[in-house]
């Protein structure tokens, strides 16, 4: 369903449920206007806005969160995670026909021209996440959200929008379009409250509550709801902190170090069965290590 997805987009972007833009002055004085702007930049693949929709406290509630679990990160290790995430990458994109040539996909035909249609795309991502300001420690404890959106972030947009649907299932290109043809009705509207009725085409209308926390409209789930979440988020990586040892570190690093090891050694193949050979070497290593673990756990 477009809910569902839209939803999993809003999460990406850690903040993008409340998005939009206007060509009004303050395009946030009105509820039913809030939603549409949502609705219509969501659609047209413009997250950034989503920063500009919360209130200014909520928008530093989010910075600060960021800034807090920077300064607790080891950049060693992060900076490493995302060159392996951009290694994977790489392993899509220039293996593509080997993992296509794999006999477990051989024996399933029909899983095929879905995965053909979606490794592109997934390859294309994960170079864009890689590449990003989130990959690189320095650059992530300076990250300005609103700009990561308006520039990453409608990157990512665009590249969900271009991803062809699998088979019986609909295409992101049509759930955004659906969603840019939302309509909304003020049912009731009374001292900074707001009840509308809130229809996309091919969807079950429903109704939800708006607020007014300072100078926008919130639904009020989120507003009745964010001091307790930041608390808990904060409390969380607090805790995760607490909890990290040298130790720990160490054997993050050399698990990381292992999966790029195997990484390099896809993309040293030259050949479908020297990839497949690999693959299934590595596959039977990592199930020997993930049994080895789980009787000394």
């Amino acid at each position: 369903m477009i809910a569902k997805r839209i939803v999993w987009v809003a999460a990406v972007a850690a903040v993008a449920a409340l998005a939009g833009c206007s060509g009004s002055s303050d395009p946030w004085q009105e509820p039913d206007a809030t939603v549409k702007i949502l609705a219509h930049d969501l659609a047209a693949g413009h997250p950034e806005t989503a920063w500009e929709a919360l209130p200014a406290s909520y928008r530093e509630d989010v910075q600060s969160l960021l800034r807090e679990a920077t300064e607790r990160l080891d950049g060693q290790l992060w900076d490493a995670s995302f060159r392996t995430l951009g290694k994977l990458g790489r392993v899509i994109e220039e293996k593509r026909e080997f993992i296509l040539a794999n006999p477990m996909l051989q024996s399933q035909k029909e899983a095929i021209p879905g995965l053909e249609r979606s490794l592109d795309g997934m390859a294309s991502t994960l170079h864009t996440i890689a590449e990003s300001d989130l990959a690189s420690f320095d650059r992530l404890a300076e990250l300005d959200i609103g700009e990561f959106l308006a520039t990453t972030g409608v990157e990512l947009m665009a590249k969900l929008r271009s991803i062809p649907a699998a088979e019986g299932e609909e295409s992101w290109a049509d759930s955004f379009d659906k969603l840019g043809r939302t309509t909304v009705t003020v049912l009731s509207r009374e001292d900074g409250r707001a009840v509308l009725r809130i229809e996309v085409p091919d969807e079950e209308p429903r109704e939800e509550a708006w607020v007014r926390v300072e100078d926008r409209w919130v639904p009020e789930e989120i507003a009745s709801s964010w001091s307790d979440n930041i608390s808990k988020m904060r409390d969380a990586i607090r805790g995760a902190e607490a909890t990290d040892t040298e130790e720990k570190r160490q054997a993050a690093m050399m698990q990381l170090a292992v999966v790029d090891g195997v990484l390099d050694q896809l993309l040293a193949t030259k050949t479908a069965e020297e990839f497949n050979s690999k693959i299934g070497a590595i596959f039977g290593l990592l199930m020997g290590a993930m049994m080895n673990q789980s009787s000394t756990s």
